[in-house]
């Protein structure tokens, strides 16, 4: 299963997940545990910086499987996939004045 197909459940999840999180983490009593248990690290705990992560693993994803998966397609290939899919449907003259 391509990545896409998982990818709105996944940020939605994600995203559902960091407001929860962010939330949680203003009381001032979970930033001086975060602070005191990550010392210079604590920042990469804080909601902006998971944000952004999450969301940069999604492009960097999504780029992945673009590249891997569609990029290399010839067009002739798509072109013909077209003709057959038009053809079931009986409107393959349709679809050569579109694609001339």
């Amino acid at each position: 299963m391509p990545f896409s197909n998982r990818v709105s459940t996944w940020a939605l999840l994600t995203i559902a997940g960091i407001s929860i999180w962010r939330r949680i983490s203003r009381r001032r009593s979970i930033q001086e545990k975060l602070h005191a248990c990550c010392k210079k690290g604590s920042f990469l705990m804080q909601w902006y910086t998971l944000l952004t992560i999450a969301m940069l693993l999604f492009v960097v994803g999504s780029n992945i499987e673009y590249f891997k998966e569609y990029a290399t397609h010839a067009a002739a290939t798509t072109d013909q996939t077209l003709r057959d899919i038009y053809d079931d449907e009986g409107q393959a003259q349709l679809l050569e004045d579109k694609l001339n």
